[in-house]
């Protein structure tokens, strides 16, 4: 196993920057080793203490992770549903 000194990691639908992320090699190349139900949690708590808008992939990550439809989200967040459609 080695550490990478930064790896961009695309797997929530937007780049999330990992910092001496563990990869493992595997016959079919490297992989990271990484808990990903913990990367998801720390993502989430990083995106609602984000001071900037965010982008629909964001919006949408979140919408998932809190498992709610878009429109219990539209209800949720007072707004219309077609608004949440547009943000992702």
């Amino acid at each position: 196993m080695t550490k990478r000194k930064t790896t961009v990691f695309n797997g929530l639908g937007f780049p999330v920057v990992l910092v001496n992320a563990s990869v493992a090699k595997t016959p079919y190349g490297e992989t990271l080793d990484v808990d990903f139900n913990c990367l998801q949690d720390l993502v989430f708590e990083a995106l609602i203490r984000k001071p900037a808008r965010f982008a629909g992939a964001e919006v949408k990550f979140i919408r998932l992770f809190m498992e709610m439809t878009q429109n219990v989200f539209a209800d949720f967040l007072g707004v219309e549903r077609s608004a949440v459609a547009k943000w992702g």
